[in-house]
């Protein structure tokens, strides 16, 4: 045997341990980790599309065609609301829809910028871009009422907090306060508290301890600061995320008290947007990554099913 096949053949033993090596930290890192089930529905372009969370994969279910869908939410029977931008004569029109995911059946509700559906009362509460509304989908239509006016295009984030009461966020980008609207007593209130220390956008509410995760609004710019907050603006925790990292809140899956988010960073290679899918566990703790390489915007509806 030549010594330059000796050579070769430790390379190739090395090489070998090296390979298993990483899969058997791969499967330590793993075996730590809770199972997860059900799926994520997230738009891309004009796409919505599906993510298996046990799987770590997607597909497309729906194409909305000329539009730009710009934010998806929950809607009623199984269907998901979404703000569009449609392209018509030349025109950017705002629309809010909504889609079958399953037979891929959608249909334009009104002109708006951003919209939220609250089951239990089956009211949808919209922004046409500068009113704020709350119209029941009821047959009586026993709600139907303007809640507030804004300046054109200030009112960024509306978030559901319970079955009768939204969270937005308006104001100019410098200065967005939150504001807090009960569809029952049709109280409307400013948060100054809340308002200095979250930033509405990229907020998830975790229903289970009565909590807002948000982006610190002192240092949002970091990604990796989510703190937990109470509607009274009081910081309960901090989420145990890794520094150094960009991270948006995507939805909390409440039977399973974890929060997925995404993750967003620029490669050193030619500088392309990359993105992965992570969650954090609110039973233990602990943040981990469930995939890489895999883009869900900004906002996403869970479902156990």
């Amino acid at each position: 045997v030549t010594v330059g096949a000796r050579f070769q053949s430790s390379l190739y033993v090395h090489k070998l341990l090296l390979i298993c090596l990483l899969v058997l930290l791969a499967s330590c890192d793993q075996a730590g980790r809770p199972e997860l089930h059900g799926r994520l529905y997230f738009v891309s372009g004009n796409y919505v599309g599906e993510f298996d969370l046990a799987q770590g994969t997607s597909v497309a279910v729906a194409n909305r065609g000329a539009v730009t869908i710009r934010d998806i939410s929950a809607f009623d029977a199984g269907r998901l609301l979404l703000v569009e931008t449609a392209s018509v004569e030349s025109r950017d029109v705002p629309r809010i829809s909504w889609v079958n995911p399953d037979s891929g059946r959608a249909e334009t509700l009104y002109s708006g910028v951003s919209a939220r559906y609250l089951p239990e009362a089956a009211a949808l509460v919209w922004d046409d871009g500068s009113r704020l509304h709350v119209t029941s989908r009821r047959a009586d239509a026993s709600i139907n009422a303007q809640v507030v006016s804004h300046s054109l295009n200030q009112l960024s984030t509306i978030i559901d907090v319970s079955d009768h009461m939204v969270l937005f966020e308006a104001g100019a980008p410098e200065n967005r306060t939150i504001h807090s609207y009960d569809i029952e007593t049709r109280e409307l209130s400013h948060l100054a508290t809340l308002s200095g220390v979250c930033r509405l956008a990229g907020a998830v509410w975790i229903s289970s301890r009565e909590q807002l995760a948000c982006q610190s609004r002192d240092r949002a710019e970091s990604g990796s600061d989510y703190l937990l907050v109470d509607l009274a603006g009081i910081v309960r925790g901090q989420l145990a995320l890794p520094k150094n990292k960009q991270f948006i809140a995507l939805a909390f899956a409440a039977d399973q008290q974890t929060l997925v988010l995404t993750e967003h960073w620029t490669s050193l290679i030619g500088g392309a947007d990359r993105y992965a899918v992570w969650a954090y566990n609110f039973i233990d703790g602990q943040s981990y990554r469930i995939v890489r390489n895999q883009y869900l915007g900004d906002s996403a509806v869970y479902v156990d099913e």
